[in-house]
């Protein structure tokens, strides 16, 4: 996790957004914020996947340029005038980065969608799960499942043997300090309703302790989780910003404990 403690605030990080001028407004039923920093080797890749799967479904795309030191901004104006549902792409350029969260929460402000999500733009994901997940998210809501009150996201599979101990072991701390069941926090992607973004959208973490706390306000406020299994991908291109080293990964401890304690002392408030 970084260093950031978490904000009551929104950031004032400067950024702007794109769309293409001239286009008529389309109303869209989903948003999914990508955050992207220094992704430019994965970024064709990630459009391209991403263009066939939402052409013809009311998706919108938030791509947030997450204060990349790349040639991110370049791949980013050359691929999106190649796809064929550019209405359907919203561009948010981030001048410097503030953390993982800040660009979720920067790209969440931007999104025009009934229902909202995020997921991770490394392709560790296959963009197929985002799919997945908001079918599922209709089943549900066509049910009604717990009144409405429900998040959908992704469960990892297969995951690497090296990583299973960290990752949960992580996921037993957060699920003993919140006294709930939190299961693989960093799974994506993750879709949920409005009503739900604003219980969390003024006062969530900018850093990677973002997911931590999208859970933890879930399960404190009722909701209920729905999973969909997800494989979990080796990286192709970019490097990880924190699971490079064992220095990398103490640090990350470290900072996730003092974290989640501060979550669990502002979840007596919620």
């Amino acid at each position: 996790m970084s260093g950031n403690s978490p904000s009551h605030s929104p950031s004032d990080s400067p950024f702007h957004s794109s769309r293409p001028s001239g286009e008529t407004p389309v109303s869209f039923d989903l948003s999914i914020v990508l955050p992207c920093y220094n992704e430019s080797d994965n970024l064709h890749d990630l459009i391209s996947r991403l263009d066939l799967l939402i052409s013809k479904r009311p998706i919108q795309i938030v791509l947030v340029n997450n204060g990349s030191q790349d040639a991110s901004a370049e791949v980013f104006a050359h691929e999106l005038g190649q796809v064929q549902s550019r209405s359907q792409f919203k561009l948010v350029h981030i001048e410097h980065n503030q953390g993982y969260g800040n660009g979720i929460l920067t790209g969440l402000r931007q999104a025009e969608g009934r229902l909202l999500g995020w997921s991770h733009a490394d392709l560790q994901f296959d963009p197929k799960n985002l799919i997945q997940a908001y079918e599922l998210y209709l089943h549900h809501e066509k049910l009604n499942s717990n009144q409405g009150k429900f998040v959908v996201k992704g469960l990892r599979t297969e995951r690497r043997e090296r990583e299973k101990p960290f990752s949960s072991g992580l996921d037993q701390i957060a699920s003993w300090v919140m006294n709930s069941t939190l299961r693989d926090i960093n799974g994506q992607p993750k879709i949920f309703s409005r009503n739900f973004y604003s219980l969390f959208r003024d006062t969530a973490p900018l850093d990677l302790s973002l997911d931590t706390y999208w859970m933890a306000r879930a399960a404190k406020c009722g909701y209920i989780f729905f999973t969909i299994p997800v494989y979990f991908a080796e990286r192709v291109a970019g490097e990880s910003s924190w699971n490079t080293t064992r220095w990398s990964k103490a640090k990350t401890v470290g900072r996730f404990l003092k974290t989640i304690a501060k979550i669990r002392i502002e979840s007596l408030r919620w």
